[in-house]
């Protein structure tokens, strides 16, 4: 029992020091007070090293804006946010730098701001909460601090004319990628090699398909992405143009269809039988040229029906700075692309179900 006469504790709120002082004047409360054990070792958690710190407040990041994984394999350069000007189309870039720990801003290839940091420390503390428009609105802001090379025309001092309207950024698309939570250093895509994509008699084209579709099936029941031998087989399939008299009840292939798709996937894929045709890479390869003869270099490219993304895997080294975003209708042809071109942002739905903002796209294939 907690003795005192002259103080009864049990009524009134004290601090915890008045408390414990309290207690030790009171000689009969010396039953409560221990003795505190200086020998027993006191636990304390290692400290995260800041690095891995910075390095988590950016992936938080990409967690909240766009529900995929951060790309670390270059310190010096990880990719944070990108826009357009709506009506000046400019280009605006962040990217962080874990190297010399700045955020760098560029509008086009000028680099137009940065922000620096002393260590991995501060700037975990100071990039922690940071948001897309944060960036782009900072990039903006900056946009303009140099001066510009043309003078404008001078104007009358009797006119008072009203400034143009600042631009504003163009809408983002947030990525589409398989499994988000897997690290990008464990993502790899697909290289096409062939030339001779669909090329083979009808059994050779359709045991491609079944390959490639019970590797599929065996991959999502595993909830994994494909390795790069896996992809070989993915990369063969070339859907089911002109293969319709698999889809006969008189044919040896039929009940193996109908065993190893869907009903939905049975249906559309016996739909798609007259329209189904991939487009080969000498084909792929000339349009890739005529974009860069017209003077396209870089940007955000929209490949509204991609199969399974061979313009995503014939892309060009020399358009590496340009992004591009696949749709696709059909379930099975979409699910094979996103384990094709992991790193890619693929929709698997219809077109025009895709929610994506005006403006956005520099060419559409």
């Amino acid at each position: 029992m907690l003795s005192d006469i002259d103080y009864p504790l049990f009524t009134k709120t004290y601090a915890r020091g008045d408390f414990i002082r309290m207690v030790e004047e009171n000689p009969l409360n010396a039953h409560l007070l221990k003795e505190s054990d200086d020998t027993a070792p006191v636990q304390t958690l290692p400290a995260e090293d800041p690095l891995e710190t910075a390095k988590r407040r950016i992936q938080d990041y990409c967690d909240r804006e766009f529900d995929s994984a951060a790309d670390f394999s270059d310190l010096s350069n990880i990719d944070l946010a990108y826009t357009t000007m709506e009506n000046s189309d400019v280009e605006l870039h962040a990217h962080a730098d874990l190297i010399h720990f700045r955020l760098v801003f560029y509008a086009d290839a000028r680099e137009v701001a940065d922000i620096q940091f002393k260590d991995a420390a501060d700037f975990a503390e100071g990039f922690d909460g940071m948001t897309f428009d944060d960036l782009i609105t900072f990039a903006e802001d900056h946009l303009y601090d140099e001066p510009q090379e043309e003078q404008a025309e001078e104007i009358p001092e009797e006119k008072n004319l009203a400034p143009p309207p600042a631009p504003k950024p163009r809408g983002r698309v947030a990525p589409t990628q398989l499994y988000p939570n897997i690290p990008t250093e464990q993502r790899h895509d697909h290289q096409i090699t062939n030339d001779s994509l669909g090329v083979g008699t009808p059994s050779e084209r359709y045991y491609h398909n079944v390959m490639a579709i019970q590797l599929l099936k065996k991959l999502e029941s595993e909830g994994r992405l494909a390795n790069r031998l896996e992809q070989d087989i993915l990369g063969d399939y070339v859907g089911w143009g002109g293969l319709a008299d698999c889809f006969d009840e008189r044919s040896s292939h039929y009940q193996e269809l109908k065993d190893l798709l869907t009903e939905e996937e049975y249906a559309a894929a016996r739909e798609s039988t007259l329209t189904a045709f991939y487009t080969p890479p000498v084909v792929i390869r000339s349009i890739y040229d005529a974009l860069q003869n017209m003077g396209f270099q870089r940007g955000n490219i929209l490949e509204p029906s991609c199969g399974i993304g061979n313009f995503i895997g014939l892309k060009p080294d020399t358009l590496s700075d340009s992004r591009v975003y696949g749709v696709e209708l059909d379930s099975i042809s979409g699910r094979i692309a996103q384990q094709l071109y992991q790193n890619a942002s693929i929709a698997v739905q219809g077109f025009e179900k895709t929610e994506l903002p005006d403006s956005f796209f520099d060419v559409a294939i």
